[in-house]
């Protein structure tokens, strides 16, 4: 209905103009009418007669004072040509038909319409609106049951409870989603131009795609946070969601030092700058003295401003830090699309937090602080994103939606320095869950405020979660959050106490506390200093060249396998990979530099060992026996000093099974005085949290959480008890049985003491 009332009038004047052809002898002249045919008379009341010159009296929109209408194949004017001037070379636009918009929708009555070339005050270029005194009611718009209503104006009013919801979108077909295969395909989405396809089902394809339109670009998924994307991993949007860049190209999305515009290292075999040259230490000259050559990637060796790592200048044309990219973080004339150039906002995503999956079309209320504050609201994308533009303030943002428990973040600080952009992410829990759900969402700055990106977060319990239970990074601004957090330990209390740490190489290991964890709620501004690095190594092992460690068991030095991945054999026949992993199975890689210490066997991707035969499907994986192996440092030298840390990175995926102080998979740190004949356990990695699904033999528990990808965490221990004499660490993995063996196993990498 809505497209035939918009193309009515085409159809009626097409249909007139084939009749009055048929009866011309020749397209370019007026001939006489036929015979018996009143020339005298004004028909169609348009002024004219067929004697003043009116080649169809039977429509008065065609008389030789009409404006010619572009692309109708009729003769509207009556001068003999068709379409004459929509090429633009009678100097004038193209004319054609805009309506009335008493609402300010965006839509109008179809009844009240002018042609011209641009539209008149009040005017639009859409037309369907059925009621244009309501500026709830127009094309597109969602339709609201049981109101008697016709918000879309497709004639069609919906019944709660009737119809599904087949794509996940929260919008069925009797709601108006005009394609309920596609979760990006609903009314109030995002009209994506040139794609063909109405996304906001309102009747219209690629509507507002000119001049006039609203600025989509694409945006790159950057999970390393080193500012350019996986060109793979892309969404299309008015602003970038978070986690997503403007700037696409990276070849290595796991490694912040890997991207367009790094300095190329050579003879590592690793393509730092993602030009797929490699460089070696004997090639190339620096003609510009800028201690970068043409095969390191410096773009311009004649300019000695001009090289990788250099300051981006805005608006002088020129790729100052050869990163392919001209002015880009530039407010003019540049990447206007980077978020943080846009102003200070308020942004984030809204998940189920049963699932950690991502929910469109809810409302987010963003209330500032002052009495007569007006809230203002935003709604999320199909990735779960939102964004709202506010000044600085101290605000309540909150969600409210049916079939969920209400979620808020009080207390939400856009600061009136610094970058202002500040990530507010919401877990709705369903109304039938009974999960105990919070999110932590913060940011890491240095002593001066500067974000600090790719920083390691973390949070634990301490005692009652037996140290870190789930990590995260940092984003270009500095940004973290926990979503789909677990509140309650073991025994089904709320914590009454987290610490939120923070680590990156370069600073200080840096810590905050939070005391106020309650179900349901977000904690925003959750935020980390980190001063500089202020202690002195004594010993530090990168594995880059072999450290002399020790090994038994499944340990082995793993190098990242990019060109050769090696995938988990146990998946997806024995363990199932987390929903959010990007991997699809792959051994884990380490995240600085290229070589980790790995339990695991890289024939297998796993520690099973030896399989059981007639091993059953979502078993976890068993093997013929229990396997464990030792991971010892050389001799460490503490005889000097008072007062030590230990501090590694680890990652891990083990049984899920139980993820308790009686789960297995047992991963300690021990320390030795005596050169190790004896050792003391100081650490037990193992995390105890609560879980909720039943069925877990095949689910895995990883340093990123209960069946979730895995991620790197630091850990610190104080082993000033140990000093005065040498020391050995150990690092064990025991399975302890033959059970739920086909997980990933246990990383370390970068093992220091200072």
């Amino acid at each position: 209905m809505r497209l035939l009332r918009k193309y009515l009038f085409v159809l009626v004047l097409s249909a007139m103009a084939a009749f009055y052809l048929a009866a011309c002898s020749d397209s370019s002249s007026v001939d006489s009418p036929v015979a018996g045919t009143d020339t005298t008379t004004d028909s169609d009341a348009d002024g004219f007669t067929i004697d003043d010159g009116d080649c169809d009296d039977t429509n008065d929109a065609i008389n030789p004072d009409a404006e010619e209408v572009c692309d109708d194949d009729i003769d509207n004017n009556c001068d003999g040509e068709i379409d004459e001037g929509c090429d633009g070379s009678d100097g004038g636009g193209e004319n054609q038909v805009f309506y009335g918009d008493s609402d300010g929708d965006g839509y109008g009555d179809d009844g009240d319409t002018v042609i011209d070339t641009t539209p008149p005050e009040g005017y639009v270029r859409y037309g369907g609106d059925c009621n244009d005194d309501d500026d709830t009611v127009y094309p597109g718009a969602i339709e609201v049951c049981d109101d008697d209503i016709d918000q879309n104006c497709d004639s069609i009013e919906c019944t709660s409870g009737v119809g599904i919801d087949t794509d996940g979108d929260n919008l069925t077909v009797e709601q108006g989603d005009c394609d309920d295969s596609d979760s990006s395909v609903y009314p109030g989405a995002d009209e994506v131009c040139d794609d063909d396809i109405d996304n906001n089902c309102d009747g219209f394809t690629d509507e507002g795609c000119d001049s006039d339109s609203i600025d989509y670009q694409v945006y790159y998924i950057d999970n390393d946070g080193d500012g350019y994307g996986n060109s793979s991993d892309t969404v299309i949007a008015t602003t970038a969601p978070d986690g997503y860049v403007v700037n696409g190209g990276d070849c290595n999305d796991n490694d912040a030092s890997v991207h367009p515009g790094a300095v190329e290292i050579c003879d590592d075999s690793i393509d730092q700058n993602c030009d797929s040259i490699e460089c070696t230490s004997t090639s190339g000259t620096d003609s510009d003295n800028d201690g970068v050559t043409v095969e390191q990637g410096d773009c311009d060796d004649s300019d000695a401003s001009i090289y990788p790592g250099a300051a981006e200048v805005c608006n002088d044309n020129t790729d100052n830090n050869c990163d392919g990219f001209v002015d880009e973080d530039c407010d003019s004339g540049g990447d206007s699309g980077d978020p943080a150039d846009t102003g200070t906002f308020i942004q984030g995503t809204v998940v189920n937090g049963a699932t950690d999956t991502p929910i469109q079309n809810i409302t987010v209320t963003l209330t500032g602080s002052a009495a007569d504050a007006v809230p203002t609201t935003a709604v999320t994308d199909a990735q779960g994103a939102y964004s709202s533009t506010e000044s600085p303030g101290t605000f309540t943002v909150s969600v409210s939606q049916s079939g969920y428990n209400d979620t808020s973040a009080a207390g939400v600080v856009i600061p009136s320095t610094g970058n202002g952009i500040i990530v507010v992410d919401f877990s709705l829990v369903p109304t039938s869950s009974t999960r105990d759900i919070a999110t932590i969402c913060g940011k890491v700055t240095d002593s001066s405020g500067a974000p600090v990106s790719s920083a390691i977060v973390s949070v634990s319990g301490e005692d009652a979660s037996n140290g870190i239970f789930d990590s995260t990074t940092t984003d270009n601004n500095g940004n973290y959050s926990f979503r789909s957090l677990v509140a309650m330990n073991l025994d089904n209390i709320i914590y009454t106490q987290l610490k939120i740490y923070a680590s990156k190489d370069g600073y200080n290991y840096s810590s905050t506390v939070i005391s106020n964890l309650a179900s349901d709620t977000t904690l925003a501004n959750v935020n980390v200093t980190m001063s500089a690095f202020s202690g002195e190594s004594i010993v530090s092992y990168d594995f880059e060249t072999d450290p002399g460690f020790s090994v038994s068991g499944l340990w082995n030095l793993h190098t990242n396998s990019a060109a050769a991945p090696i995938m988990n054999s146990a998946a997806p026949t024995y363990v199932t990979i987390p929903s959010d992993d990007a991997t699809s199975g792959q051994v884990y890689d380490t995240l600085f530099g290229s070589t980790c210490y790995w339990y695991g066997d890289a024939s297998t991707g796993n520690y099973l060992g030896s399989q059981a035969s007639g091993d059953s499907a979502n078993s976890g994986g068993t093997s013929t026996a229990a396997n464990s192996g030792e991971l010892v440092t050389p001799s460490i030298d503490l005889s000097a000093v008072t007062s030590a840390s230990l501090e590694f990175k680890s990652l891990f995926e083990i049984e899920g099974i139980d993820p308790n102080d009686a789960g297995y998979d047992f991963m300690t740190v021990e320390i030795s005085t005596d050169g190790g004949t004896a050792y003391t356990q100081i650490a037990k990695l193992n995390p105890y949290i609560k879980v909720y699904e039943t069925d877990r033999a095949h689910l895995c528990l990883s340093s990123g959480g209960f069946n979730k990808a895995a991620t790197w965490a630091v850990y610190k221990y104080d082993i000033s008890g140990y000093t005065g004499g040498s020391v050995k660490v150990r690092f064990s993995f025991d399975t302890k049985d033959n059970f739920y063996n086909g997980f990933r196993g246990w990383f370390i990498d970068d093992v220091r003491v200072y």
